[in-house]
């Protein structure tokens, strides 16, 4: 069995091995480590964005430790780092902070190259409206200099507190731009609470999984400072794991836990893959309590053009695994490629997804196909007949949204399918004998 700064949608390379019919890692038993690096605790860092865009230094004003942001180059685009004490999940928000202040007071070493400077920002919020406070710092200091930026009100209720190795509001950033960051603290007429980990003594080391042969949103949340959002977790269908995908909601808006074979940064569009099949099937468990919505779909292409594609949605919560059919209308051409992307809700709508396969057409099933049947009339507007050589166990019949429409058991009688209560349109049927199947697409009229 088995973005410029903070908020730019990269996927990762893909691994692209050629199979006949058969979806890689199909059931999401492998998993790699794709990123791997140091962040500071508690706040917001783009570390994920690209290697050494964040450090942790020795160079300390205060303690151990101070954190060092870099200017470097990733996909031909100069990227500043930049640390942010604050919320950007479920919209933007502050640190709870509520003493009384008059000034933000930090020490910095620095280095910019000429006409650019870094920024400093501190967000005062007061119920929810932000107060913001908006500096530039530039030239070169070449030792630790304490630095004091006023602010625009004495009270808050939550604060947020962000430095960039780059203009930040503008996107632009130069490289070899650095600046140290060590001992932040508001500061007031009396004394005032510590922020949290304000000299950047505490880190965490941050690993992220990815299915193989797949590119997740994960990349997407670490880059931006968040937790990953696609999961391997060891609540499976069968085999050992499965994948778990979870929406974040960020202050852009939401982000859905996205499994694709697609990189559109790279061009490439998916697995090499040569199948006609008529389903794609697997299992999954879905939970949401707003009405969310799981969406899972799948492209056929040939040199670059697309020769079929079908999608679903999933919104019935359920809490065992069960199965779907995503099945395919029509293929217009030979395939090449295949590109696949499953996706969480975007609110609160959690997936589980395993065991995929395609099934029907010319795809090796793990199954025998009945090869002398007989499914008719089709179209047809009222009755369909199955006729086979073999004893018919079961027939199934799914609807364009991939859900069981209707359900037979061979009772000892020649297999007749009474469709006229179904809609107009395609349905798939299933037809079971033995270990042997059978997908046929009907037109109902």
């Amino acid at each position: 069995m088995k973005y410029s700064f903070l908020f730019l949608f990269l996927i990762a390379s893909i691994t692209t091995f050629a199979q006949f019919g058969t979806v890689n890692n199909a059931g999401f038993e492998n998993w790699a480590t794709s990123t791997s690096f140091e962040n500071v605790n508690t706040w917001v860092t783009n570390a994920g964005q690209a290697p050494g865009l964040i450090e942790k230094s020795t160079d300390a004003q205060n303690l151990n430790y101070s954190i060092k942001l870099n200017t470097v180059i990733s996909n031909a685009v100069p990227l500043a780092g930049f640390v942010a004490l604050g919320s950007f999940t479920g919209g933007l928000s502050g640190y709870p902070y509520s003493s009384f202040v008059d000034s933000m007071v930090c020490y910095l070493k620095y280095d910019f190259q000429p006409g650019d400077s870094g920024t400093v920002i501190v967000a005062q919020f007061f119920q929810g409206t932000p107060l913001p406070s908006f500096y530039k710092v530039g030239g070169s200091a070449t030792s630790w200099t304490r630095h004091a930026f006023n602010l625009l009100s004495p009270i808050q209720d939550s604060v947020i507190i962000l430095f960039s190795a780059g203009d930040f509001l503008a996107g632009q950033a130069n490289v070899g731009n650095f600046m140290y960051v060590d001992n932040v603290k508001l500061k007031g007429f009396i004394p005032s609470a510590a922020l949290p980990n304000f000299s950047f003594e505490n880190w965490d080391l941050v690993n992220v999984e990815e299915p193989i042969d797949y590119s997740t949103s994960n990349l997407f949340a670490v880059q931006s400072g968040f937790s990953p959002n696609v999961f391997k977790t060891t609540d499976a269908h069968s085999g050992s794991f499965a994948a778990r995908l979870v929406p974040q909601v960020v202050a852009i808006g939401a982000v859905p836990g996205t499994i694709s074979n697609i990189n559109p940064i790279t061009g490439v569009s998916g697995q090499v893959f040569s199948g006609m099949p008529i389903a794609l099937e697997g299992f999954y468990k879905f939970n949401s309590t707003t009405g969310d919505s799981a969406v899972i779909s799948v492209e056929f292409f040939e040199n670059g053009s697309s020769i079929g594609l079908a999608s679903m949605g999933i919104s019935t919560s359920t809490s065992t695994y069960s199965p779907f059919s995503l099945w395919i209308q029509q293929i217009s051409g030979i395939p090449d490629t295949m590109s696949l992307t499953i996706q969480s809700g975007s609110t609160d709508g959690i997936l589980f997804i395993d065991d995929l396969s395609f099934t029907g057409g010319n795809v090796g099933l793990n199954e025998n196909v009945l090869t002398d049947l007989k499914v008719y009339p089709n179209p047809s507007s009222d009755f369909v007949m199955v006729s086979s050589k073999d004893k018919i166990d079961e027939i199934k019949v799914y609807d364009a949204k991939g859900s069981v429409v209707k359900t037979f058991m061979n009772k000892g009688v020649l297999p007749v399918v009474d469709i006229r209560d179904l809609p107009s349109g395609n349905y798939l049927f299933k037809i079971q004998s033995g270990n042997k199947v059978k997908e046929e697409v009907i037109v109902v009229q």
